[in-house]
């Protein structure tokens, strides 16, 4: 029997029109060439339907072949997104479709002569024992030996599996297609030429080795002329022109194959026979069989020539199979959309990606084990988040709304699904009636009426209840009940996840997932995924520009789709054009917030119409969160804070009023916007303060650790809530933030909450308003002073560069309570001289602490404290001289004093005691220095923590007093200690760690080799001896960074010391080890360190 279209349906005047559930196939073109062949094929075609859905996009092409009547449509653009959004838009729009075809070209994989695919066969998804007939061969995860593919693509349906078959068991096939192209009418091609469908004896087909590549501009590679036959794979000869069908598994992904190793190794791993790219879009979520016309081997030779007359074979081997299915089988079959209402206002976004982990999840809870009925009755499930990660958003590809309508095993599960905005009680009302009027017709509806109607439904419905953010709401009184009711509430609010049914529950909606992140910048901003665009889109989407946030990624790729800036520039965009990128709002696939900021406004205004006192307390909460760091900011900071404030004096409360080093009351009354004491007492409110915070947290602005109580936030969040305020109110949050974080601070002495306060310092500082702003506008004496506290805080830190920055910023903004010959201008000089000291820049170090000390001398008692804290780094300052003498002299006075005046565990006779047992090393009195130690050390192991940093500068210290005296068993046990905890509390190129190290090494290496470490220790005592002398006669050297001083191998801590000895200890731990790789691990961080340490001792010098 022939298939070609009878003569008479050609005339116009027979034109059918059928309403769209007439139809029941579905026949998919991914591109216009498949399209103009797939149309000679129909028997008949039908005119256009007369309406469709409003936001159906597709064009569609009607007719009948072999008494089916089937749909055909042309995708948008390639991928399997794209696909499965045409497909979903078809299913709204035919509602009795009950399957797919996917129908044209592929690249076919050669392996002659098992597989001999040659161009113009067809090739046919059927499952095999590796596959289920299309593999989405992209899709698993990378493992550390190879790519390891994940999951598995649905069959197509039982009645074309077994047409398939049926054609695959008869002879001739291929003889018949040949027949069918025959009849058919020519088509045009892209130069408006007509061509007949039949085999194009013109054309050449010449299979290229596989390490050979197509060279554009080499006349020696032309693949359309049959000339370069030294390249091409010898195959037998057909003796016929018909197309052989090949069936198994074809491969679907993302990109297009052009590359034959790549082919091959896929072919191999996977066992596929052709590539093509919108399969796997449609083969989970539609019934659907993939047949591919192969018109290249899927290499770099890949042209456009065969592409006709293998669109032509694929469709004519489709009509070949419809007219063996007959037509009253296929109307037995479940429609792919059985929905009786779909009521939504929105489309399907074309951006949808990724989020599978929702698909199953809503999966689970909605369409889990049917057989327990109990377990259908009134399922309720709340998805809660923070605005903008995509619960609720229904367009530009977010992700829950969108995972519903991809999902086709999630829709055919309900008779009904409906879509109601919950964001207010007239919203809930009007949707209510909006579903029943659509669904009924009916034009005067009550919502009482409509509530009712939804709850009497025996089907199995689902009620998608969106937005339902306010806190003044019980939305209970809105949910309708039913024994087969589904209902999916979004929310920002995570109060109300109570509205989760007990066998369903509630999640948080996280953000994008890494990878589908990247994807959905590269498809909103329609960026070519090659290698620079893909590493410029990780980057984005990975840092706090995007940070993976879905509103903001969709806004970025719409700012970039409309030609206003390039995707690598997007960055430097972001920084200095921020609050206005991210209130960006695209023209298309627009967020129903609008831009990143409304969203997070949306729940800012929420919390700002509630009347609680938490509320209000909430939002300043907020604004001072904006400067602090993101991340960890803990309960202790404001506690401390608080605490502190009831006696801002506490530190110096004899001292004058305008003394720098105490803060006052202009900073504790800024803790009481949004902190508060106890009815009965002064303490702090704690649960006022939890309640504030939790405010925050319900509306996902927030994030609390369940056990440290640690608040931190979403990058975008953490900028929108700073951009969100009026300039004066910016500069009122960051005083606050400031005062706060100062008030924290409650001594100048070294504290191990220090670790944990530094990046909010540093992000309150470099948040700062403008200095000529600070100076102009408030008191500057109270700006010093939480300056100063933090400049400590830095120096303690060993920040010598950003304690030297505060300080110039103190002394740039000439506060008339700092004059230069004063008590407070004192405290910044004794700083400048500690930093310069952390920073290697030792003759300004000891030029500024003389200047503190002749000031001490005039203003202070012998026995002040201030005074003798000066004389101490006098003494600091003249060792870094090579002035023991001088220095011990100094110091030893001060000792004297201070254990006359204070108690043996006091700070600053720990501290003069450690620098003047260091003096007692430099200068030779190595018994003096270690019975000096030793006390030290047994006081700091009593009353100071393990990994106390002033405790371990002196455990240090005493290993490097005992190695000088030779006694290197001694040593080597403290050492061990120190490093060990070191490596527990310490970055690895961290300069304490490294000292520690590598002065561990050398006592090994001593210990080890005596007699060499005997020789090395007689030179150095002499070269220092030398040394000596020339600094006892004033003749200075200048010394680099890493000029040995101590000229003994071990370092003291964070000192310099000798590259030269410490290479040898390398040397000969590995030897004497066998640890070359700790060893060497070691020795790269002493490199390391020796570079940085060089470039910072220009760097002061500069200065």
């Amino acid at each position: 029997m022939s298939l070609a279209r009878p003569s008479s349906d050609r005339d116009p005047h027979s034109i059918l029109e059928l309403p769209a559930d007439k139809y029941t196939v579905g026949w998919i073109c991914a591109i216009p060439v498949e399209l103009r062949t797939a149309r000679c094929f129909f028997d008949l075609e039908h005119g256009q339907l007369r309406s469709r859905p409003k936001h159906d996009e597709n064009s569609y092409n009607l007719g009948r072949i072999c008494g089916h009547n089937v749909v055909m449509i042309c995708l948008p653009e390639l991928g399997g997104v794209k696909a499965a959004v045409a497909a979903k838009s078809l299913q709204a729009t035919f509602p009795n479709v009950r399957f797919w075809l996917m129908v044209g070209i592929g690249g076919g994989i050669p392996n002659p002569p098992e597989v001999d695919i040659r161009l113009g066969d067809i090739v046919v998804s059927i499952p095999t024992d590796e596959g289920s007939g299309v593999i989405q061969y992209d899709l698993g995860r990378m493992e550390a030996e190879e790519f390891c593919r994940k999951g598995a693509l649905s069959k197509p349906p039982s009645l074309l599996l077994a047409a398939v078959r049926n054609l695959q068991s008869r002879s001739g096939v291929g003889n018949d297609i040949s027949k069918i192209l025959s009849e058919v009418d020519p088509v045009e091609d892209l130069e408006g030429d007509t061509q007949a469908q039949t085999y194009p004896t013109y054309l050449v087909d010449d299979l290229f080795r596989a390490n050979y590549t197509h060279v554009k501009t080499d006349p020696a590679c032309d693949c359309e002329n049959g000339t370069n036959k030294a390249n091409t794979i010898a195959r037998r000869k057909r003796n016929h022109q018909n197309p052989r069908i090949h069936y198994g598994n074809i491969a679907s992904g993302n990109m297009v194959v052009k590359n034959a190793a790549e082919r091959d190794r896929l072919a191999k791993r996977d066992n596929v026979i052709c590539f093509e790219m919108e399969a796997f879009g449609l083969m989970d979520d539609f019934p659907c069989l993939v047949i591919r016309g192969i018109s290249d081997y899927s290499d770099s030779h890949k042209n456009y020539a065969w592409q006709s007359y293998a669109s032509s074979v694929a469709a004519a081997y489709t009509k070949k199979l419809l007219n063996i299915v007959p037509p009253e089988e296929v109307a037995k079959l479940k429609p792919v959309r059985n929905n009786v209402h779909w009521i939504s206002l929105h489309p399907v976004s074309p951006f949808f990606t990724g989020r599978k982990q929702i698909l199953q999840t809503l999966k689970d809870k909605f369409c889990g084990n049917d057989e327990n009925a109990r377990e259908l009755e009134h399922r309720r499930f709340v998805i809660y988040g923070m605005g903008g990660a995509g619960k609720s958003e229904r367009k530009a590809g977010f992700p829950l709304y969108n995972a519903i309508l991809h999902a086709n095993t999630i829709l055919s599960s309900f008779w009904g699904v409906f879509w109601v905005d919950a964001s207010s009680t007239e919203s809930i009302r009007r949707g209510f009636i909006d579903i029943v009027k659509t669904a009924t017709a009916k034009s005067d509806v009550t919502f009482e009426n409509a509530k009712a109607w939804i709850e009497n439904q025996a089907e199995k419905w689902l009620l998608i209840f969106d937005n339902a953010d306010d806190p003044n709401i019980d939305y209970f009184k809105f949910l309708p009940s039913g024994e087969r009711s589904c209902i999916l509430m979004t929310t920002r609010n995570d109060d109300c996840k109570i509205y989760g049914s007990e066998s369903t529950g509630y999640e948080k909606s996280e953000e994008l997932e890494f990878p589908d992140a990247v994807e959905l910048l590269l498809k909103t901003a329609k960026a070519e995924k090659n290698p620079h665009n893909l590493e410029v889109a990780q980057i984005l989407v990975g840092d706090e520009v995007l940070a993976q946030h879905t509103l903001s990624i969709v806004h970025a790729g719409a700012f970039i789709r409309q030609g206003l800036c390039r995707l690598d520039e997007y960055a430097s965009m972001f920084e200095a054009q921020r609050a206005r990128l991210l209130s960006q709002r695209p023209y298309q696939a627009n967020s129903v917030y609008g831009d990143v900021y409304a969203t997070f406004e949306v729940s800012a205004k929420a919390i700002k119409v509630s009347h609680e006192l938490e509320a209000k307390d909430a939002l300043e909460l907020l604004q001072v969160l904006a400067y602090f760091h993101r991340e960890a900011v803990s309960e202790d900071l404001f506690t401390r804070a608080w605490d502190h404030a009831l006696d801002p004096r506490q530190c110096f409360p004899s001292a004058p009023e305008n003394e720098i080093g105490n803060l006052s009351l202009w900073h504790s009354e800024r803790l009481c916007r949004f902190l508060r004491s106890s009815s009965s007492t002064k303490e702090l409110d704690i649960f006022s303060m939890r309640r504030a915070r939790n405010v925050l947290l319900s509306f996902s602005l927030i994030n609390v650790h369940p056990d440290t109580y640690d608040i931190s936030m979403h990058p975008l969040v953490h900028t929108w809530a700073r951009d969100r305020l009026e300039a004066e109110m910016q500069n009122e949050a960051w005083s606050t933030a400031a005062a706060t974080l100062s008030l924290s601070i409650d001594s100048f002495s070294y504290q191990d909450y220090f670790n944990s306060i530094q990046p909010h310092v540093d992000s309150n500082i470099s948040l700062r308003p403008k200095d000529s702003f600070l100076a102009r506008n408030w008191n500057t004496l109270e700006i010093c002073r939480m300056f100063l506290r933090f400049a400590w805080m830095l120096h303690h830190q060993h920040n010598g560069t950003g304690t030297l920055s505060l300080l110039d910023l103190i002394s740039s903004l000439q506060c008339p309570e700092i004059p230069p010959n004063s008590l407070n201008g004192r405290h910044i000089l004794f700083i400048y001289a500690g930093c310069h000291h952390e920073l290697g820049n030792f003759n300004e170090q000891l030029r500024l602490v003389e200047e503190v000390v002749s000031f001490d001398c005039n203003t202070f008692e012998p026995e002040n404290i201030f005074r003798l804290n000066a004389q101490t780094n006098l003494g600091l300052a003249l060792i870094e001289q090579r002035k023991y003498p001088e220095a011990i002299e100094i110091l030893e006075g001060v000792v004297r004093i201070l254990q006359d005046i204070l108690h043996p565990g006091d700070e600053s006779l720990l501290v003069s005691q450690h620098v003047l047992a260091r003096a007692y090393i430099e200068n030779k009195q190595l018994e003096k220095a270690i019975q000096l130690l030793e006390e030290v050390v047994q006081i700091k192991e009593r009353i100071l923590a393990p990994t106390h940093p002033k405790r371990l500068v002196s455990q240090h210290e005493l290993a490097r007093a005992y190695y000088r005296f030779g006694q290197y068993q001694r040593a080597r046990p403290i050492l061990q200690e120190v490093v060990r905890i070191k490596e527990e509390t310490s970055e690895a190129n961290h300069p304490d760690r490294i000292m520690s190290e590598g002065a561990l090494a050398v006592v090994v290496s001593a210990i080890e080799r005596p007699e060499e470490a005997a020789e090395k220790r007689k030179w150095r005592q002499e070269r220092r001896a030398r040394l000596n002398e020339r600094a006892r006669r004033g003749e200075s050297e200048e010394r680099s960074d890493w000029e040995e001083e101590n000229t003994d191998g071990l370092l003291e801590s964070s000192q310099s010391g000798d590259d030269s000895t410490v290479g040898e200890a390398f040397k000969g731990l590995e030897v004497s080890g066998g640890k070359r790789s700790t060893a060497m691990r070691i020795r790269r961080r002493w490199d390391s360190l020796k570079h940085l340490g060089s470039r910072r001792r220009a760097k002061t010098r500069a200065m």
